[in-house]
């Protein structure tokens, strides 16, 4: 991506010898920026090695779910334990480049919130307040009246309403908990400008509960050290003095950007590093650290798929609605983001299945033809 394409740069700057650099790809063209990465490393004169993450990585989900100590299922964790491995056989220590995007607003999602609460009239900005308390009170959850609302949906995998749908009765009031403390979480942010509030949010949240855990584990299991530069406390407060309108432009010119328009996220950032890289580079399209996970379960894995989370014997159905379970599942081959989900339970299911007494290290043994998709994810339980 950029943001480590970017630290590759200065890395190769500093250093007299050739980085070497480390990249990630799938079979999925629409997953894979290996040609990105050639490019990067062929500008930065890097010694570059890559790998491809095939579909039978689930085989590892029992181990990793282990290392992980919970049901975290943030499904970039695949990637991100594939490439510790590819480094830890030639380095000691790497560096990446999370932390990017939260410095430097590089998320798609900020550019919706700041338009969707861009009013300047305070009065319509209170009685939507007060529209959504009432609401609340009613036991109806309108979405994205409050900043803190807008967040909420892009932040949950599982948005609210299909949340009460999927848990059993007797467990919904633990969503109304879950969802306080996120608005509590927001509300200790700095009452400065909405993008900086977004921004920290992430930073103190996202990136501390997510994406950090992430690699540590991911890297620790091979032996490798990871440091995040983007993350050093002075890059940090710097980012945090730069104005929003250098972090999130609109191709138009105008901030927020309007619906429909094109944003360019980590605008500064961006216009740093074209002292390396061509516009094209980039300016191309923003893509997560994702894996073809809908593609995954389209093929020979849904039916065990199916197995694990539908079982009238498995832990699962005692939380969840068996219907709701099924109709999930059933759309997990054609839809992307319920595919997403469907990781998450399948995350549950088997951090469940190893937590009964006993089973310590039999789940390896018993599932290791399960799935294919290696890696660890962010707490599935919280999501799902």
């Amino acid at each position: 991506g950029v943001d480590s394409s970017t630290v590759l740069a200065y890395m190769s700057r500093i250093l007299k010898e050739p980085v070497k650099a480390f990249c990630i790809g799938h079979p999925h063209e629409a997953y894979d920026e290996r040609q990105y990465a050639r490019q990067a490393a062929a500008i930065c004169g890097a010694d570059y090695l890559e790998e491809v993450v095939e579909p039978d990585a689930l085989a590892l989900l029992p181990e990793l779910v282990r290392h992980y100590g919970e049901p975290f299922g943030d499904s970039s964790a695949i990637p991100a334990f594939y490439v510790s491995r590819l480094a830890r056989r030639h380095v000691k220590m790497v560096l990446s480049g999370d932390g990017g995007d939260e410095a430097f607003a590089g998320y798609h999602a900020y550019a919706a919130i700041l338009w969707e609460h861009r009013s300047p009239d305070g009065n319509l900005r209170k009685m939507r307040h007060i529209l959504a308390n009432q609401a609340r009170a009613l036991g109806i959850w309108p979405r994205r009246s409050t900043v803190a609302d807008s967040k909420y949906a892009r932040t949950a995998v599982v948005e609210h309403g299909e949340r009460a749908r999927l848990w059993r009765p007797e467990f919904r009031p633990v969503l109304e908990a879950t969802r306080a403390e996120f608005e509590d979480a927001f509300a200790r942010g700095p009452r400065r400008e909405l993008l900086n509030r977004l921004q920290y949010f992430d930073i103190f949240n996202y990136i501390s509960y997510d994406n950090l855990p992430k690699v540590d584990v991911a890297s620790m299991y091979h032996g490798l050290e990871v440091r995040v530069p983007l993350l050093d406390h002075v890059f940090l407060e710097t980012a945090a003095r730069v104005p929003p309108e250098l972090k999130l432009v609109s191709r138009s010119g105008t901030h927020p950007a309007m619906p429909g328009d094109r944003t360019i996220g980590k605008y500064l950032l961006k216009r740093t590093a074209e002292r390396f890289f061509p516009h094209a580079f980039l300016h191309r399209d923003k893509r997560g650290f994702e894996v073809p996970i809908r593609e995954w379960f389209g093929g020979p894995f849904q039916s065990q798929l199916r197995e694990r989370v539908l079982s009238s014997n498995g832990p699962l159905t005692q939380y969840f609605e068996p219907t709701a379970l099924t109709d999930l599942i059933d759309s997990s081959a054609q839809s992307r983001t319920d595919a997403w989900k469907a990781w998450l339970l399948l995350v549950l299911e088997e951090w469940f299945s190893q937590s009964q007494p006993g089973n310590s290290g039999a789940s390896a043994s018993r599932r290791s033809n399960t799935v294919a998709v290696s890696a660890p994810l962010p707490a599935a339980a919280r999501r799902a």
